[in-house]
């Protein structure tokens, strides 16, 4: 452990007058608690165990809020909000003191793992509030905040993009010429690279298009016919080479034809490729817009106002985390006790990677397009994940009940719900006979259901859905093989 005393130890080192208070309060809660664990059961002991982890449950956000207002003091504010290595402990696994010594290995392990470097940008709840600190404060975000070891820049990462599409390209044209070889005349073998070409210059502008950007929006009348000349140019390439692939196709024999469309199945993922980079370059020009609003929004706000504003940020958290164990009819303490294997950076990347393969859609919807993609957080806490709207982020309680793909599905089934503003989505999922009568509430309940079993197991081939909700799903969020 840190220096031989527990995350609360060093926390208390950090509070003063009533938050130590608090500090007290939670120890003598906790020890109440444990001494009560050893009881014959009775319905006083049961209720006054209830009681009790309420009591800590309350107790521990309060440490939280007054850990901030401590570390903001209103006379010499920091520039950059810390937390070291006992509070991150403490904030980001909810992890106390009174625990064993492999648990504690364990906590210190998920503390150390680096973010993927991918379209998503991740954190652990204790980065996600520097962020916010910095945003309030009007700081740049173009470099990783001091201290977040491992985090990325959106310029990492769309340059990551980069050269995995450039990548791709490559080796896209590469067995396209060992392809033509077989069965394609050198006139035919020409023009595909000439096709090539064309799409490989144009393809993230033909994205751009696609998914309406707000460069595109609010182009020029001449940038407009720029780009509707270079998309063109895409769209007309990748149609005629497509008409020289499927003649080709015909001539080949079977033992080359699986190995040819797994060749042309390329096309999907450079597109995909290219649409995660135009939304990572949307959204570092909204990152910009967001510090400039906040900055003449708090122009004339002093230090007190931008911490009363980050711990009502941090109480809307502790609202939607809550909601998310209450969901999962589990206790919403956020203290760290696995039962299932924990939630990592990660495990969460390859299932959201895997789930938009399933339904890549989703980042076509109007929320993605306005708002880029969400952020991803790891919170203290037990639960399916959650998006939530007010921030516009993905939060992952940190001890899922079943297992990380239920999760992340759950996750994005709420995405895809509340992503839905023009109600396609709604009003026929709420025409189904079997959704008939129920609730707003049971609707979206009934969807997260059966989104989740439609990105798991019927994406693994298996028949679980009805007939008529299958039949649904195929119409309104079909799979990328059906697309």
């Amino acid at each position: 452990m840190v220096n031989q005393l527990s995350p609360l130890d060093h926390l208390a080192e950090t509070l003063s007058g009533d938050a130590l208070q608090h500090v007290d309060a939670f120890r003598q809660a906790q020890t109440r608690l444990q001494e009560i664990e050893g009881m014959p059961r009775s319905r006083e002991v049961s209720r006054e165990r209830r009681e009790l982890r309420t009591q800590l449950r309350d107790l521990y956000w309060e440490l939280c809020r007054s850990y901030l207002v401590n570390a903001i003091p209103l006379d010499d504010p920091p520039k950059y909000l810390e937390f070291g290595e006992a509070e991150r402990l403490f904030f980001d696994i909810a992890v106390v003191g009174t625990e064993e010594k492999n648990l504690l290995d364990r906590a210190t392990e998920l503390l150390e793992e680096t973010p993927p470097l991918d379209q998503f940008r991740y954190y652990r709840f204790s980065g996600l509030l520097r962020e916010q600190y910095a945003l309030l404060s009007q700081l740049p975000l173009d470099e990783p905040l001091p201290g977040m070891a491992g985090s990325y820049t959106l310029q990492d990462r769309i340059r990551h993009l980069e050269e995995r599409l450039a990548a791709t390209q490559q080796r896209q044209l590469m067995l396209q010429e060992i392809m033509l070889r077989l069965a394609a005349s050198e006139e035919e073998k020409q023009r595909a690279l000439t096709f090539h070409r064309t799409m490989g210059n144009s393809v993230t502008v033909a994205m751009e298009r696609r998914l309406r950007t707000q460069r595109v929006r609010f182009a020029t009348a001449s940038e407009t016919a720029m780009i509707h000349e270079s998309a063109g140019d895409y769209e007309t390439a990748l149609k005629e080479r497509n008409a020289l692939l499927d003649a080709v196709q015909q001539r080949l024999s079977e033992d080359h034809l699986e190995q040819f469309l797994q060749f042309r199945q390329l096309d999907k993922t450079v597109e995909q490729l290219a649409e995660f980079i135009v939304i990572l370059q949307e959204e570092a020009r909204r990152t910009t817009g967001r510090r400039e609003r906040l900055a003449d929004r708090n122009r004339n706000r002093g230090i007190a106002d931008i911490r009363k504003e980050l711990t009502s940020f941090l109480q809307k958290n502790r609202q939607f985390l809550e909601r998310a164990a209450t969901r999962s009819h589990i206790d919403p303490a956020p203290f760290f006790f696995p039962a299932q294997p924990p939630a990592t950076f990660s495990s969460i990347s390859a299932e959201l990677q895997r789930i938009l393969q399933v339904d890549p859609e989703l980042v076509r919807t109007l929320r993605i397009r306005a708002h880029g993609l969400p952020r991803v957080v790891i919170c203290p806490g037990t639960g399916n994940g959650l998006y939530n709207w007010d921030d516009h982020t993905l939060l992952f309680p940190l001890v899922p009940p079943r297992d990380i793909r239920r999760s992340v599905a759950h996750a994005l089934a709420l995405l895809r719900w509340d992503a839905d503003e023009d109600r396609e989505l709604k009003d026929t999922f709420a025409q189904l006979q079997s959704n008939k009568g129920k609730s707003i509430a049971g609707l979206q309940e009934a969807f997260c259901r059966n989104y989740l079993e439609w990105v798991t197991r019927e994406a693994d081939g298996y028949r679980i859905l009805g007939r008529k909700i299958r039949q649904w799903f195929q119409w309104k969020i079909p799979k990328a093989k059906e697309q």
